[in-house]
């Protein structure tokens, strides 16, 4: 043994352990194992006898080289010809190979039976690498050196996360095995769904009969709908109490009556039920609806616990994604809409998981509604701002919902939604700048695509991550906006802030975020803010407009302005800025718009703060039948790491409800900070 190490050999031995004597010798030159390493395909095998003393067999193993050359590559003196020796030997010559560089032949001695079961017992034995779940309908009908593979992607899916250009799909491409970042989507599916029964999975299309149906046509994009696009959408989940609810009358008649409600409100929401789509001939993506076309609706149960969803404290993030449904997006064709219907565990309805999906203003902040609650919920699928189809959709049908039999698709005209996409005037060709745009930051091969921009933390991974809901009063509301006034005045500062409930409760909860996850001083901050334009164009467009119309506005500041003890007032006084701008000319879209958003989503080390929704939407007078909701939730928020803003549920009393996802100990902080910063005002 000492000579096998003075010549640079590597070898391994085990002994006996009551006579401390070697039963068992192995060893490889450096050389041959590189050899082996360039030629793995071919290994011949074999004993000899009495070449030594103590009567040991030596183990040979022989490779070819694409020369038909052969090269001894390892030797083993073995106590005995068991399979247990065998097994020994040949484990530690894998251990140079790799797993995905074993031999496609092995040539041995007939008369060798032990030699022949060990290899049989190796590459038939189930490595712990692939015992998970996940291997289940993959073991023993994919190859090992797939199985390997698909190990190694899983892996890196722990860090990858969903993004796939973090993930650069190699093995996708190279092999047609799941790449890291499709792993990740599946298990973090796999997780959500064991929470969940699928009862039924149908397509809503709009309402019919013999005098009404809905007629095939092409809505197209405006600059707001192209700027929007590439955003991922924001998801609604609407939680209700229904006291005494069984399977029997959820089937037999809240599911029918909403069915036929969702059909009526496409009738007359008729894009909801089509797809956005980039046809290869079309310049920019358009939504195409043809007959057929529907919304997907997934009916389901759940065991989530409805009092702990319901609920505003500290709750796993994840627990709430198996209740919203995920949008079908593919490079050249989106859902517009997909809706879900859970009963809950203890007899509760999260009815309906209705969670809008679309760009409209998310990523950033979603923005005003009008007088007929039309909302910038969820521009359905990437450019096409949704109506919230409780308002004046869905609720305007309530009555009819409730005879399933009424065929009367009637809605009044104030209520009927218009589609003119000629009242947004783009005389400069504005919406074609942005499709331009997003083409070259997409920067791969395909860039018409119209999957959405990965977030931060669909790259990190969100499984530590806690949900918490705090509320600001009306009282709160007036103490903030009255300590913003004495800051400024004490600074000798005669600016007129707009200091509304929005700016406030952002500034509020924005340097509470800033601490919390203790961001660097010198660290840059970006803000984005957007607004309801359709009173602001120029001429204005109708209330009644359906498509999204919301404008953004992009501004930046350093982390040490925010965390001064004068920080809320910074922060407000910052957003009263970008409100100003967004009630002047920055309604309008111009390509310096464009520039900037590109270069925020460029730039590297800086930190993001938005918010999606709105405490003027009246989410909570979204009544089906079922009366007021008994907690609404902005879920998307756990992926794009903005704040959600929901009117309080008291509605009268000018509060809002402020949704906040981070880790389990910046969330404590985050509390504390909240919560002290009220009582010092």
């Amino acid at each position: 043994m000492s000579k096998l190490t003075e010549h640079n050999y590597i070898e391994w031995y085990r002994s006996n352990a009551d006579t401390d004597s070697v039963k068992d010798l192995f060893w490889a030159h450096p050389f041959a194992i590189d050899l082996l390493r360039a030629f793995p395909h071919v290994l011949i095998m074999d004993c000899t006898y009495k070449t030594n003393m103590y009567d040991f067999p030596l183990l040979e193993a022989v490779g070819v080289t694409s020369t038909e050359m052969t090269f001894s590559v390892c030797f083993a003196y073995i106590e005995r010809e068991r399979e247990d020796n065998y097994s020994w030997a040949l484990d530690k010559l894998k251990g140079f190979m790799g797993n995905n560089m074993l031999p496609s032949v092995i040539v041995t001695d007939r008369e060798h039976t032990k030699i022949k079961v060990s290899l049989e017992r190796s590459s038939t034995t189930v490595q712990h690498d692939f015992k998970p779940s996940v291997f289940k309908e993959l073991r023993g009908f994919v190859s090992r050196n797939a199985l390997n593979m698909i190990v190694c992607e899983s892996k890196r899916a722990d860090y990858i996360g969903l993004d796939p250009l973090a993930c650069g799909c190699v093995v996708r491409r190279t092999h047609g095995i799941p790449c890291a970042h499709e792993i990740a989507s599946l298990m973090a599916e796999t997780k959500n769904n064991s929470k969940v029964k699928v009862h039924e999975d149908t397509k809503l299309t709009p309402f019919s009969s013999n005098s009404t149906t809905a007629a095939p046509f092409t809505l197209p994009l405006t600059y707001f709908d192209t700027y929007w696009f590439k955003f991922p959408p924001v998801e609604r989940l609407f939680l209700y109490q229904i006291t005494e609810l069984t399977s029997d009358s959820f089937n037999s008649a809240i599911l029918p009556k909403l069915k036929h409600a969702l059909s009526l409100t496409l009738l007359h929401y008729t894009p909801l039920a089509g797809h956005l789509m980039w046809p290869p001939d079309a310049a920019k993506p358009a939504i195409y609806y043809f007959p057929d076309d529907g919304v997907s609706l997934t009916v389901a149960e759940s065991n989530s616990d409805f009092a702990l969803l319901s609920g505003s404290g500290i709750r796993d993030a994840a627990e709430f994604n198996p209740l919203v449904p995920q949008l079908s997006i593919s490079d050249d064709k989106t859902e517009a809409h997909r809706l879900s219907a859970h009963r809950l565990s203890a007899h509760r309805l999260s009815a309906h998981g209705l969670s809008a999906h679309g760009s409209s203003a998310h990523g950033l902040s979603a923005h005003g509604s009008s007088a007929h609650r039309l909302s910038a919920h969820g521009s359905s699928a990437h450019g096409l701002s949704a109506h919230r189809l409780s308002a004046h959709g869905l609720s305007a049908h309530r009555k009819s919902a409730h005879d399933v039999h009424n065929a009367n698709p009637s809605l009044a005209p104030e209520l009927t939604p218009c589609f003119d996409r000629t009242v947004i005037k783009d005389p400069d060709g504005i919406d074609m700048v942005y499709v331009k745009h997003w083409m070259d930051f997409t920067g791969s091969s395909d860039t018409r695509s119209l999957k959405v921009l990965a977030t931060a933390v669909d790259k990190e991974g969100s499984s530590d991550f806690v949900r918490k809901t705090f509320e600001l009063s009306g009282e709160d509301i007036k103490k903030l906006r009255d300590k913003v006034n004495k800051i400024n005045n004490e600074a000798g500062e005669s600016k007129q802030l707009h200091l509304s409930t929005f700016v406030l409760t952002c500034a509020h909860a924005y340097v509470c975020q800033i601490r919390a996850k203790r961001v660097e001083a010198n660290t840059t901050v970006e803000f984005a803010v957007g607004g309801d334009c359709r009173g602001r164009l120029d001429p204005p467009v109708p209330t009644n407009y359906f498509g999204n119309c919301i404008g953004s506005v992009i501004a930046e500041a350093k982390a040490s302005d925010m965390i001064r003890d004068d920080g809320v007032a910074v922060v407000a006084e910052k957003l009263s800025e970008m409100i100003k701008v967004l009630k002047g000319n920055g309604v309008q879209g111009s390509e310096d718009k464009m520039v900037k958003t590109i270069a925020m989503l460029k730039e590297k080390g800086h930190v993001m703060l938005t918010a999606a929704g709105s405490n003027r939407f009246d989410d909570y007078g979204s009544d089906f039948g079922w009366g007021r909701p008994k907690k609404v939730e902005i879920v998307s928020v756990d992926r794009t790491g903005a704040i959600s803003l929901v009117e309080s549920k008291d509605g009268g009393g000018g509060g809002v409800e402020i949704g906040v996802v981070l880790k389990k100990q910046q969330m404590e902080v985050f509390a504390s900070l909240f919560v002290n910063g009220l009582e010092d005002l």
